[in-house]
């Protein structure tokens, strides 16, 4: 499996002869961490979810047996089929805050935002700050939230809030449980992170429009299908 793997991402014979590559076209080379990656089992026992590039799939995981710590792994898999891991992040779980819109009891797993690190490896990456005191999301959202950053690779994003510790959402009515969150519109400059939330309604000239749809389309594509914005 992993040879065919391989094979559907080889492109080296079209540059036989060319930039100093053999006239046949073969060459040896491989990626030592990657390739010892692909086949770590050392760690089955843990939450984990595979985010994958293609139709926005995203794999939920479970352990094998009861997890040594309470933390969720997340990996991406870019469109070239390449592996990113972007880490291991401790959880709290908490009662599941009931309401007319979210019926079901049980407990939700919260994920202090601030505690996951940004991504950068070439074209791949994310940059995101948390500007709230909401800082909590459910582990599924985040890997919603993470899909989307990377499939836009940008690095200004900023977070205004989430969920609370506990799951509630005061003032907010509508991000209990860690699921909805507010999201700073994008600046045409590039200075999402340094300035407060842009109000498009007053100043629609400071919006990236270009860059704001592709995110828009990219939160969709990873599971998030409804959006509450300003007109303009």
């Amino acid at each position: 499996k992993e040879k065919q793997r391989i094979e559907s991402l080889s492109w080296w014979t079209a540059l036989a002869d060319k930039h100093g590559i053999n006239v046949d076209g073969t060459i040896w080379h491989f990626q030592p961490t990657g390739l010892i990656g692909n086949f770590n089992t050392a760690r089955k026992n843990i939450l984990t979810y595979r985010i994958n590039h293609s139709e926005g799939l995203i794999e939920k995981i479970l352990p094998t047996s009861q997890p040594e710590d309470e933390k969720v792994k997340y990996t991406y898999i870019d469109k070239y089929g390449n592996t990113h891991e972007l880490g291991e992040l401790e959880y709290r779980e908490v009662p599941k805050i009931v309401s007319p819109s979210s019926p079901e009891t049980g407990t939700i797993k919260l994920i202090d935002i601030r505690t996951l690190r940004n991504y950068r490896n070439g074209e791949i990456g994310f940059n995101l700050e948390n500007d709230s005191s909401r800082p909590y999301i459910s582990d599924l959202a985040l890997a919603s939230l993470l899909g989307a950053m990377l499939e836009v690779s940008y690095d200004d994003f900023s977070c205004n809030g989430f969920s609370h510790a506990n799951g509630t959402s005061a003032p907010s009515v509508s991000h209990i449980n860690g699921i909805n969150g507010d999201l700073k519109y994008l600046r045409a400059d590039g200075s999402t992170q340094q300035q407060l939330s842009l109000h498009i309604d007053t100043q629609p000239t400071l919006l990236d429009e270009l860059r704001q749809n592709k995110f828009n389309d990219a939160l969709y594509k990873f599971g998030w299908k409804l959006f509450f914005s300003y007109r303009y």
